[in-house]
């Protein structure tokens, strides 16, 4: 009787300890698909001392962007394009001149679009992806120019109005922050100390939310395809 007893009692242990295994099991960290993300692009650099210190913080949280560099601020900055690209973000064609394109003929538009990515070859051995038209205007000789050199048109659906002087570094991190989404293309610009601050303020808290900052490559590939000609403001292509 004994024996038996102490065999029932072990059955018993054994399987409360397998019952208390698969309850541990179930609580799993949060997967890939709990999680947001969002891509915050910057417009206008590289301009020092902004873009190394945003670069710098960046780094410090291990948040990727996208960086829509100006042709005429190519030349000189190679060092830090190489940068951008080595620590994990991604460069993106802004134009020559920052010329509103609607003004301008077709051939001159495609000069704009095409002169950068021949700087950005020198600059760094690679051509853009995307592109973002100065001032987020395009009509059909800018969708066509971009198409023909391969690029994915980039807007964007959140403007915290970064670059307007009155704006301080909280304001703008809260414009980001307020009804912040899956798959939200933030429009910011690499060329204050405000937006560098704004920028530090927005990784922190959005960070503890479950937000994951990438380039917005990353972010429109992850649910569907980029497109060269097509435009997008969001990552949210389904």
């Amino acid at each position: 009787m004994k024996i038996i007893n102490a065999l029932s009692m072990g059955i018993i242990l054994l399987l409360s300890a397998t019952a208390h295994s698969q309850d541990q099991s179930n609580i799993s960290k949060p997967s890939a698909i709990d999680k947001k993300y969002i891509a915050l692009t910057f417009d206008d650099g590289p301009q020092a001392p902004a873009t190394p210190a945003l670069l710098d913080v960046l780094k410090k949280y291990d948040a990727k962007a996208t960086f829509f560099v100006l042709g005429s601020a190519i030349v000189g900055n190679a060092p830090i394009l190489r940068r951008m690209m080595a620590e994990g973000h991604t460069i993106g064609n802004h134009t020559l001149t920052h010329s509103r394109l609607t003004d301008l003929e077709a051939e001159k538009v495609r000069s704009e679009i095409t002169t950068v990515n021949a700087l950005m070859l020198k600059a760094t051995g690679k051509v853009p992806e995307v592109f973002r038209p100065p001032y987020g205007v395009h009509n059909d000789n800018v969708v066509d120019a971009a198409r023909a050199n391969g690029l994915a048109i980039i807007l964007w659906n959140k403007n915290p109005d970064d670059s307007n002087f009155f704006s301080t570094a909280s304001v703008i991190s809260d414009r980001i922050i307020a009804g912040a989404q899956d798959g939200d293309i933030v429009f910011l610009h690499d060329t204050s100390q405000r937006s560098v601050e704004a920028t530090e303020m927005t990784i922190r808290n959005l960070s503890e939310k479950g937000f994951v900052f990438v380039t917005v490559e990353n972010l429109i590939k992850r649910r569907g395809s980029l497109v060269a000609g097509q435009i997008y403001k969001t990552g949210n292509t389904d």
